[in-house]
Protein backbone atom coordinates (compact mmCIF):
# COMPACT_ATOMS: atom_id res chain seq x y z
CA UNK A 1 0.00 0.00 0.00
CA UNK A 2 1.38 3.22 -0.98
CA UNK A 3 0.57 6.57 0.78
CA UNK A 4 1.14 10.59 0.42
CA UNK A 5 1.03 13.38 2.92
CA UNK A 6 1.54 16.70 1.81
CA UNK A 7 1.91 19.87 4.14
CA UNK A 8 0.56 23.43 2.63
CA UNK A 9 1.97 26.49 3.93
CA UNK A 10 -0.83 29.42 2.92
CA UNK A 11 0.05 31.81 6.18
CA UNK A 12 0.61 34.04 2.96
CA UNK A 13 -2.73 33.67 1.33
CA UNK A 14 -5.52 36.70 1.60
CA UNK A 15 -8.32 34.32 0.50
CA UNK A 16 -9.34 31.06 1.59
CA UNK A 17 -7.66 27.86 0.55
CA UNK A 18 -9.82 24.86 -0.19
CA UNK A 19 -8.27 20.93 -0.77
CA UNK A 20 -9.84 19.25 -3.48
CA UNK A 21 -9.74 17.92 -6.85
CA UNK A 22 -10.34 21.23 -9.13
CA UNK A 23 -7.64 23.19 -10.93
CA UNK A 24 -8.50 25.93 -8.25
CA UNK A 25 -7.67 23.83 -5.12
CA UNK A 26 -5.03 22.56 -3.91
CA UNK A 27 -4.33 18.98 -4.05
CA UNK A 28 -1.40 15.71 -3.00
CA UNK A 29 -0.54 14.18 -6.14
CA UNK A 30 1.55 10.69 -5.45
CA UNK A 31 3.69 9.97 -9.00
CA UNK A 32 4.55 5.95 -9.14
CA UNK A 33 7.14 5.13 -12.32
CA UNK A 34 6.87 1.33 -12.73
CA UNK A 35 8.89 -0.90 -15.38
CA UNK A 36 6.55 -3.51 -17.55
CA UNK A 37 7.52 -6.61 -19.72
CA UNK A 38 4.73 -6.04 -21.21
CA UNK A 39 3.04 -2.20 -22.57
CA UNK A 40 0.50 -1.56 -19.46
CA UNK A 41 -1.64 1.48 -18.25
CA UNK A 42 -3.52 2.01 -15.45
CA UNK A 43 -5.64 4.72 -13.88
CA UNK A 44 -7.47 4.98 -10.79
CA UNK A 45 -11.31 5.94 -11.54
CA UNK A 46 -13.92 6.45 -8.52
CA UNK A 47 -11.27 4.73 -6.26
CA UNK A 48 -11.08 2.09 -8.70
CA UNK A 49 -8.10 0.71 -10.23
CA UNK A 50 -7.30 -0.53 -13.38
CA UNK A 51 -5.00 -1.41 -15.90
CA UNK A 52 -2.60 -4.50 -17.36
CA UNK A 53 -0.34 -7.01 -15.80
CA UNK A 54 3.18 -7.06 -16.59
CA UNK A 55 4.49 -5.11 -13.46
CA UNK A 56 8.40 -6.13 -12.29
CA UNK A 57 8.91 -5.01 -8.48
CA UNK A 58 12.09 -2.58 -8.03
CA UNK A 59 13.84 -2.86 -4.98
CA UNK A 60 16.33 -0.84 -5.65
CA UNK A 61 17.18 2.08 -8.00
CA UNK A 62 19.18 -0.31 -10.07
CA UNK A 63 16.83 -2.35 -10.72
CA UNK A 64 14.67 0.04 -12.47
CA UNK A 65 15.83 -0.65 -16.65
CA UNK A 66 14.90 0.64 -19.65
CA UNK A 67 11.83 -1.40 -21.34
CA UNK A 68 13.09 -3.76 -24.28
CA UNK A 69 9.71 -3.12 -25.90
CA UNK A 70 9.49 0.32 -25.64
CA UNK A 71 10.61 0.27 -29.41
CA UNK A 72 8.27 -2.18 -30.88
CA UNK A 73 5.22 -0.17 -29.50
CA UNK A 74 6.42 3.27 -30.69
CA UNK A 75 3.69 4.97 -33.05
CA UNK A 76 6.00 6.90 -35.74
CA UNK A 77 5.04 10.81 -36.30
CA UNK A 78 4.61 9.67 -39.23
CA UNK A 79 1.93 7.24 -38.50
CA UNK A 80 -0.94 6.81 -41.31
CA UNK A 81 -3.40 4.88 -39.46
CA UNK A 82 -5.15 2.04 -41.93
CA UNK A 83 -2.08 1.70 -44.13
CA UNK A 84 0.84 0.67 -41.77
CA UNK A 85 2.71 -2.33 -42.69
CA UNK A 86 2.00 -5.53 -40.27
CA UNK A 87 4.75 -7.86 -39.88
CA UNK A 88 2.85 -11.44 -41.58
CA UNK A 89 2.24 -14.27 -39.26
CA UNK A 90 3.88 -17.27 -40.35
CA UNK A 91 1.13 -19.80 -39.83
CA UNK A 92 3.20 -22.80 -39.01
CA UNK A 93 1.02 -24.37 -36.32
CA UNK A 94 -1.98 -26.35 -37.67
CA UNK A 95 -4.66 -26.22 -35.31
CA UNK A 96 -7.92 -27.54 -34.77
CA UNK A 97 -11.19 -26.08 -33.27
CA UNK A 98 -9.34 -23.22 -31.48
CA UNK A 99 -10.87 -22.90 -27.95
CA UNK A 100 -9.54 -20.61 -25.68
CA UNK A 101 -6.32 -17.71 -25.93
CA UNK A 102 -4.70 -16.10 -23.64
CA UNK A 103 -1.25 -14.05 -23.78
CA UNK A 104 1.68 -12.25 -21.54
CA UNK A 105 3.92 -9.84 -23.51
CA UNK A 106 5.44 -11.28 -26.49
CA UNK A 107 3.80 -14.80 -26.09
CA UNK A 108 0.12 -16.03 -27.26
CA UNK A 109 -1.27 -19.16 -25.76
CA UNK A 110 -3.63 -21.32 -27.56
CA UNK A 111 -5.44 -23.87 -26.55
CA UNK A 112 -7.18 -26.04 -29.46
CA UNK A 113 -9.07 -29.78 -30.27
CA UNK A 114 -6.38 -31.35 -32.47
CA UNK A 115 -8.06 -34.11 -34.68
CA UNK A 116 -11.33 -33.96 -32.29
CA UNK A 117 -14.46 -32.42 -33.29
CA UNK A 118 -17.09 -30.90 -30.97
CA UNK A 119 -20.34 -30.99 -33.05
CA UNK A 120 -23.82 -32.48 -32.08
CA UNK A 121 -22.63 -36.06 -31.98
CA UNK A 122 -19.21 -35.57 -29.98
CA UNK A 123 -21.73 -35.72 -26.54
CA UNK A 124 -24.53 -38.58 -25.48
CA UNK A 125 -26.43 -36.39 -22.88
CA UNK A 126 -23.50 -35.07 -20.61
CA UNK A 127 -20.99 -38.23 -21.69
CA UNK A 128 -18.49 -37.81 -24.07
CA UNK A 129 -18.40 -40.44 -26.74
CA UNK A 130 -14.69 -40.89 -27.30
CA UNK A 131 -12.46 -40.60 -23.95
CA UNK A 132 -9.12 -41.19 -25.86
CA UNK A 133 -6.63 -38.65 -25.00
CA UNK A 134 -6.10 -36.21 -28.31
CA UNK A 135 -2.62 -37.57 -29.49
CA UNK A 136 -2.31 -34.06 -31.10
CA UNK A 137 0.11 -31.25 -29.17
CA UNK A 138 -3.21 -29.33 -27.78
CA UNK A 139 -1.51 -26.17 -25.90
CA UNK A 140 0.86 -24.36 -28.21
CA UNK A 141 2.34 -20.89 -27.48
CA UNK A 142 3.27 -18.65 -30.46
CA UNK A 143 5.35 -15.45 -30.88
CA UNK A 144 2.35 -12.58 -30.68
CA UNK A 145 3.44 -10.75 -33.04
CA UNK A 146 4.79 -12.96 -36.22
CA UNK A 147 2.61 -15.80 -35.46
CA UNK A 148 5.67 -18.33 -35.28
CA UNK A 149 5.79 -21.73 -33.13
CA UNK A 150 7.70 -21.34 -29.87
CA UNK A 151 6.44 -24.12 -28.36
CA UNK A 152 3.63 -27.29 -27.92
CA UNK A 153 2.17 -29.99 -25.43
CA UNK A 154 -0.44 -31.36 -24.12
CA UNK A 155 -0.45 -34.78 -26.43
CA UNK A 156 -2.61 -37.31 -24.59
CA UNK A 157 -3.47 -35.23 -21.78
CA UNK A 158 -7.41 -33.77 -22.82
CA UNK A 159 -10.61 -34.94 -24.78
CA UNK A 160 -12.16 -31.73 -25.12
CA UNK A 161 -10.61 -28.42 -24.75
CA UNK A 162 -12.20 -25.37 -23.62
CA UNK A 163 -11.22 -22.59 -21.73
CA UNK A 164 -7.97 -20.87 -21.10
CA UNK A 165 -6.49 -19.09 -18.54
CA UNK A 166 -3.33 -17.43 -17.69
CA UNK A 167 -2.91 -15.99 -13.90
CA UNK A 168 -0.63 -13.72 -12.74
CA UNK A 169 2.10 -16.11 -11.88
CA UNK A 170 2.30 -16.97 -15.12
CA UNK A 171 0.19 -19.95 -14.97
CA UNK A 172 -2.14 -21.82 -17.06
CA UNK A 173 -5.67 -22.80 -15.94
CA UNK A 174 -7.50 -25.10 -18.30
CA UNK A 175 -11.63 -26.26 -18.39
CA UNK A 176 -12.01 -29.79 -20.28
CA UNK A 177 -15.22 -30.19 -21.09
CA UNK A 178 -15.36 -34.10 -21.75
CA UNK A 179 -13.07 -34.67 -18.69
CA UNK A 180 -15.04 -32.34 -16.59
CA UNK A 181 -12.50 -30.82 -15.31
CA UNK A 182 -10.42 -27.68 -14.41
CA UNK A 183 -6.52 -28.38 -14.34
CA UNK A 184 -3.70 -25.54 -13.41
CA UNK A 185 -0.17 -26.10 -15.57
CA UNK A 186 2.94 -24.43 -15.66
CA UNK A 187 3.86 -23.20 -18.93
CA UNK A 188 6.25 -25.97 -19.05
CA UNK A 189 3.62 -28.51 -18.57
CA UNK A 190 3.70 -29.56 -15.30
CA UNK A 191 0.49 -30.20 -13.58
CA UNK A 192 0.00 -28.60 -10.39
CA UNK A 193 -3.47 -29.08 -9.41
CA UNK A 194 -6.24 -30.55 -11.20
CA UNK A 195 -10.21 -29.94 -9.47
CA UNK A 196 -13.31 -32.31 -10.42
CA UNK A 197 -14.06 -36.12 -10.70
CA UNK A 198 -12.45 -37.50 -14.11
CA UNK A 199 -15.09 -38.16 -16.68
CA UNK A 200 -17.64 -37.88 -14.15
CA UNK A 201 -20.46 -34.97 -14.61
CA UNK A 202 -22.33 -34.16 -11.30
CA UNK A 203 -23.21 -30.98 -9.68
CA UNK A 204 -21.28 -31.19 -6.11
CA UNK A 205 -18.56 -29.67 -4.28
CA UNK A 206 -16.01 -31.69 -6.37
CA UNK A 207 -18.09 -32.56 -9.65
CA UNK A 208 -18.41 -30.56 -12.77
CA UNK A 209 -20.39 -30.71 -15.95
CA UNK A 210 -18.72 -29.50 -18.45
CA UNK A 211 -16.86 -26.09 -16.99
CA UNK A 212 -15.81 -23.05 -19.66
CA UNK A 213 -13.53 -21.07 -17.73
CA UNK A 214 -11.56 -19.74 -14.95
CA UNK A 215 -10.87 -16.41 -13.15
CA UNK A 216 -7.70 -16.60 -10.82
CA UNK A 217 -7.15 -14.10 -8.05
CA UNK A 218 -3.47 -13.06 -7.27
CA UNK A 219 -3.92 -14.83 -3.74
CA UNK A 220 -4.45 -17.96 -6.11
CA UNK A 221 -8.29 -18.81 -5.24
CA UNK A 222 -9.86 -19.32 -8.18
CA UNK A 223 -13.72 -18.86 -10.04
CA UNK A 224 -15.29 -21.69 -12.19
CA UNK A 225 -17.69 -21.03 -14.83
CA UNK A 226 -19.58 -24.25 -14.47
CA UNK A 227 -20.87 -24.60 -16.93
CA UNK A 228 -23.14 -26.23 -20.08
CA UNK A 229 -25.05 -28.20 -17.45
CA UNK A 230 -24.51 -26.49 -13.89
CA UNK A 231 -25.60 -22.71 -15.28
CA UNK A 232 -23.30 -22.04 -11.40
CA UNK A 233 -20.36 -20.15 -10.52
CA UNK A 234 -17.91 -22.06 -7.75
CA UNK A 235 -15.61 -20.46 -6.00
CA UNK A 236 -12.28 -22.25 -5.02
CA UNK A 237 -9.32 -21.54 -2.33
CA UNK A 238 -5.72 -21.80 -3.95
CA UNK A 239 -5.32 -25.95 -3.18
CA UNK A 240 -8.76 -26.65 -4.91
CA UNK A 241 -11.14 -26.56 -1.79
CA UNK A 242 -14.59 -25.39 -2.18
CA UNK A 243 -15.73 -22.28 -0.69
CA UNK A 244 -19.09 -21.05 -2.59
CA UNK A 245 -21.43 -21.12 -5.46
CA UNK A 246 -24.09 -19.27 -6.97
CA UNK A 247 -26.63 -19.09 -9.23
CA UNK A 248 -27.58 -16.69 -11.82
CA UNK A 249 -29.48 -14.33 -8.87
CA UNK A 250 -31.81 -12.97 -11.42
CA UNK A 251 -35.56 -14.96 -12.25
CA UNK A 252 -33.57 -16.38 -15.24
CA UNK A 253 -31.07 -18.84 -14.67
CA UNK A 254 -27.66 -19.02 -16.50
CA UNK A 255 -28.10 -20.76 -20.01
CA UNK A 256 -24.13 -21.41 -20.49
CA UNK A 257 -21.97 -19.30 -18.19
CA UNK A 258 -19.45 -19.24 -21.15
CA UNK A 259 -16.43 -17.36 -20.33
CA UNK A 260 -15.93 -15.33 -16.46
CA UNK A 261 -13.29 -12.63 -15.19
CA UNK A 262 -12.41 -11.28 -12.38
CA UNK A 263 -11.76 -7.36 -11.23
CA UNK A 264 -10.16 -7.79 -7.51
CA UNK A 265 -9.55 -3.65 -7.20
CA UNK A 266 -13.67 -3.69 -8.15
CA UNK A 267 -14.44 -6.70 -6.17
CA UNK A 268 -16.19 -7.49 -9.23
CA UNK A 269 -17.00 -11.49 -11.53
CA UNK A 270 -17.89 -10.56 -14.72
CA UNK A 271 -20.05 -13.56 -16.09
CA UNK A 272 -20.96 -14.09 -20.01
CA UNK A 273 -24.30 -15.56 -19.55
CA UNK A 274 -24.09 -16.51 -23.79
CA UNK A 275 -27.74 -17.42 -24.52
CA UNK A 276 -29.61 -15.35 -22.46
CA UNK A 277 -26.83 -12.54 -24.85
CA UNK A 278 -26.01 -10.78 -21.27
CA UNK A 279 -23.06 -10.37 -19.19
CA UNK A 280 -23.23 -10.43 -15.55
CA UNK A 281 -22.06 -8.55 -12.85
CA UNK A 282 -21.16 -9.48 -9.39
CA UNK A 283 -19.50 -8.74 -6.21
CA UNK A 284 -17.09 -11.79 -5.37
CA UNK A 285 -19.53 -12.54 -2.82
CA UNK A 286 -21.99 -13.19 -5.35
CA UNK A 287 -24.32 -10.81 -5.29
CA UNK A 288 -25.69 -9.40 -8.01
CA UNK A 289 -25.43 -6.37 -9.05
CA UNK A 290 -26.33 -5.44 -12.83
CA UNK A 291 -26.84 -7.10 -15.60
CA UNK A 292 -25.69 -5.55 -19.11
CA UNK A 293 -28.25 -6.99 -22.26
CA UNK A 294 -26.25 -7.61 -25.23
CA UNK A 295 -29.14 -9.08 -26.90
CA UNK A 296 -29.17 -6.73 -29.97
CA UNK A 297 -25.63 -8.12 -30.95
CA UNK A 298 -26.14 -11.96 -30.58
CA UNK A 299 -25.07 -14.01 -28.00
CA UNK A 300 -22.16 -13.37 -25.52
CA UNK A 301 -19.19 -15.75 -26.64
CA UNK A 302 -16.13 -14.45 -24.14
CA UNK A 303 -15.04 -11.53 -22.11
CA UNK A 304 -11.54 -9.77 -22.25
CA UNK A 305 -10.53 -7.47 -20.02
CA UNK A 306 -9.67 -4.95 -18.40
CA UNK A 307 -6.88 -3.03 -21.01
CA UNK A 308 -7.47 0.94 -20.41
CA UNK A 309 -10.25 0.42 -17.80
CA UNK A 310 -12.35 -1.49 -20.17
CA UNK A 311 -14.37 -4.87 -20.84
CA UNK A 312 -14.59 -6.22 -23.87
CA UNK A 313 -17.41 -9.03 -25.47
CA UNK A 314 -17.09 -11.18 -28.38
CA UNK A 315 -20.75 -11.23 -29.77
CA UNK A 316 -21.89 -13.20 -32.56
CA UNK A 317 -25.80 -13.39 -33.99
CA UNK A 318 -25.48 -16.85 -34.52
CA UNK A 319 -29.13 -17.92 -35.41
CA UNK A 320 -28.87 -15.23 -38.33
CA UNK A 321 -25.71 -16.61 -39.56
CA UNK A 322 -24.44 -12.41 -38.75
CA UNK A 323 -20.55 -11.46 -38.91
CA UNK A 324 -19.36 -11.18 -34.75
CA UNK A 325 -18.95 -8.19 -33.27
CA UNK A 326 -16.44 -6.75 -30.19
CA UNK A 327 -18.32 -4.79 -28.27
CA UNK A 328 -16.64 -2.77 -25.49
CA UNK A 329 -17.31 -0.99 -22.21
CA UNK A 330 -15.54 1.27 -20.34
CA UNK A 331 -15.64 0.29 -16.61
CA UNK A 332 -16.10 4.65 -15.69
CA UNK A 333 -19.36 4.12 -13.64
CA UNK A 334 -20.35 1.79 -10.84
CA UNK A 335 -22.69 -0.91 -12.67
CA UNK A 336 -21.77 -1.92 -16.08
CA UNK A 337 -24.83 -1.44 -17.19
CA UNK A 338 -25.07 2.11 -17.48
CA UNK A 339 -21.60 1.68 -19.97
CA UNK A 340 -22.08 3.20 -23.50
CA UNK A 341 -21.43 0.55 -25.89
CA UNK A 342 -18.59 0.99 -28.70
CA UNK A 343 -19.01 -2.01 -31.39
CA UNK A 344 -16.95 -2.99 -34.29
CA UNK A 345 -17.82 -5.56 -36.87
CA UNK A 346 -15.40 -8.63 -36.82
CA UNK A 347 -15.63 -9.69 -40.64
CA UNK A 348 -13.93 -13.08 -41.83
CA UNK A 349 -14.62 -14.99 -38.53
CA UNK A 350 -16.96 -17.25 -39.16
CA UNK A 351 -17.95 -19.89 -35.39
CA UNK A 352 -16.27 -17.49 -33.06
CA UNK A 353 -15.25 -18.52 -29.82
CA UNK A 354 -12.99 -16.84 -27.69
CA UNK A 355 -11.58 -13.23 -27.80
CA UNK A 356 -8.01 -12.12 -26.12
CA UNK A 357 -6.91 -8.06 -26.62
CA UNK A 358 -3.91 -7.13 -25.72
CA UNK A 359 -1.22 -4.07 -25.24
CA UNK A 360 -2.35 -0.19 -24.48
CA UNK A 361 0.46 2.61 -24.42
CA UNK A 362 -0.54 6.27 -22.92
CA UNK A 363 -3.78 5.88 -22.51
CA UNK A 364 -3.89 5.63 -26.44
CA UNK A 365 -5.36 2.24 -27.80
CA UNK A 366 -2.70 0.10 -29.69
CA UNK A 367 -4.22 -3.30 -29.47
CA UNK A 368 -3.77 -6.63 -30.42
CA UNK A 369 -6.84 -8.44 -30.71
CA UNK A 370 -7.19 -12.45 -30.88
CA UNK A 371 -10.73 -14.35 -31.90
CA UNK A 372 -10.86 -17.91 -32.38
CA UNK A 373 -12.67 -20.07 -34.66
CA UNK A 374 -14.56 -23.75 -33.83
CA UNK A 375 -15.62 -24.05 -37.07
CA UNK A 376 -16.16 -28.52 -37.33
CA UNK A 377 -13.77 -28.45 -40.69
CA UNK A 378 -10.00 -28.72 -39.35
CA UNK A 379 -7.81 -26.23 -39.57
CA UNK A 380 -9.60 -23.75 -37.80
CA UNK A 381 -8.42 -20.26 -37.41
CA UNK A 382 -7.03 -17.87 -35.34
CA UNK A 383 -7.28 -14.21 -35.88
CA UNK A 384 -5.86 -11.15 -35.30
CA UNK A 385 -6.70 -7.95 -35.88
CA UNK A 386 -5.03 -4.57 -34.76
CA UNK A 387 -6.82 -1.42 -33.31
CA UNK A 388 -4.15 1.72 -33.44
CA UNK A 389 -5.36 5.39 -32.55
CA UNK A 390 -7.83 7.38 -30.89
CA UNK A 391 -11.19 5.81 -29.46
CA UNK A 392 -13.14 8.53 -30.12
CA UNK A 393 -12.86 8.12 -34.25
CA UNK A 394 -15.43 5.34 -35.24
CA UNK A 395 -17.14 4.35 -38.87
CA UNK A 396 -20.86 3.64 -38.19
CA UNK A 397 -21.75 -0.56 -38.24
CA UNK A 398 -24.13 -1.36 -40.77
CA UNK A 399 -26.76 -2.92 -38.09
CA UNK A 400 -27.07 0.46 -36.75
CA UNK A 401 -25.93 0.09 -32.88
CA UNK A 402 -28.01 2.35 -30.60
CA UNK A 403 -27.29 3.76 -27.06
CA UNK A 404 -29.61 3.48 -24.39
CA UNK A 405 -31.04 7.14 -25.25
CA UNK A 406 -31.79 5.69 -28.59
CA UNK A 407 -29.03 7.65 -30.38
CA UNK A 408 -26.87 5.78 -33.05
CA UNK A 409 -23.57 5.30 -31.93
CA UNK A 410 -20.26 5.65 -34.89
CA UNK A 411 -18.45 2.41 -34.40
CA UNK A 412 -15.14 1.39 -36.10
CA UNK A 413 -14.60 -1.78 -38.11
CA UNK A 414 -11.96 -3.69 -37.73
CA UNK A 415 -10.57 -5.29 -41.00
CA UNK A 416 -7.25 -7.55 -41.85
CA UNK A 417 -5.85 -9.56 -44.67
CA UNK A 418 -6.20 -13.08 -44.70
CA UNK A 419 -2.91 -15.06 -44.85
CA UNK A 420 -3.78 -17.67 -47.88
CA UNK A 421 -4.70 -14.32 -49.64
CA UNK A 422 -2.05 -12.06 -48.92
CA UNK A 423 -2.46 -9.66 -52.31
CA UNK A 424 -6.46 -9.60 -51.18
CA UNK A 425 -6.55 -6.13 -49.82
CA UNK A 426 -9.36 -4.61 -47.61
CA UNK A 427 -9.74 -0.39 -47.41
CA UNK A 428 -9.40 -0.10 -43.95
CA UNK A 429 -11.49 2.51 -42.49
CA UNK A 430 -9.29 5.53 -40.41
CA UNK A 431 -7.16 4.40 -37.28
CA UNK A 432 -7.49 0.15 -38.34
CA UNK A 433 -4.31 -1.46 -39.67
CA UNK A 434 -4.65 -4.81 -42.19
CA UNK A 435 -3.43 -7.95 -40.38
CA UNK A 436 -2.94 -11.61 -41.12
CA UNK A 437 -4.49 -14.95 -39.50
CA UNK A 438 -2.64 -18.21 -38.54
CA UNK A 439 -4.10 -21.21 -39.59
Amino acid sequence: RLQATCRFDSSSRLEETRSGSQESHEMCNLYVMAYGQAPFSFKCLNNHFSGSDGFVEAKNISDIKSNPRAKEVQVPGAHLPGVDPVPAWKGNALLGQVSGVRGIGDLLYVFHRGSRIWDSRAFVGNRIRDISPIPEPTVVTLNATTGELVSQWGANLFVMPHGLTVDAAGCLWITDCGLHQVFKYTQESKLLLSVGTRLQSGNSNFHFCKPTSVAVSNDGSFFVADGYCNSRVVHFDAEGNYISEWQSGDIKSFIVPHSILLHECRKRVYVADRENRRIMEYHINGSLISILDLSQYGEVYAISGFHGGEISALAWPRALKGTPLLVRYELTTDELSRSIPYAHLLFEVDTPHDVFINGIVDGNTISDIFVTETRAVIPSHLHKFTYSGDRNSYERVDMGVRTSGGRRRRSPILHKTAIDSPSRAFRGPPNFRPIKRIG
